[in-house]
């Protein structure tokens, strides 16, 4: 199985899209799949849950820039928690 049939059958499993083509790399990343999952959980609906830019993309910068970063949401909670919460403030401040 390749990379590709991988990735779509995580997605098929109920991850979200960047959490399947980040869990598709986890062997030549060397994470372990809790990391790879919190990493991916904010970007479900592309950034920002704005649908405007997609979620595998997002998976393939992080894959890009992987190494030398490593700041991530540690928990899929918080990072759910952090996307509604920046949701909320765009809408308050954009919309009022």
């Amino acid at each position: 199985m390749d990379i590709a049939e991988k990735a779509v059958e995580i997605k098929h499993s109920g991850s979200n899209c960047c959490q399947a083509v980040l869990l598709a790399f986890a062997d030549e990343l060397g994470r372990d799949e809790d990391t790879l999952r919190a990493m991916g959980a904010a970007f479900g609906c592309g950034m920002g849950t704005f649908d405007a830019t997609c979620g595998a993309l997002c998976a393939a910068q992080m894959i890009k820039i992987l190494d030398p970063h490593t700041y991530f949401c540690p928990s899929e909670r918080l990072s759910s928690y952090l996307q509604k919460h920046i949701i909320y403030r765009k809408r308050k401040i954009f919309f009022g």
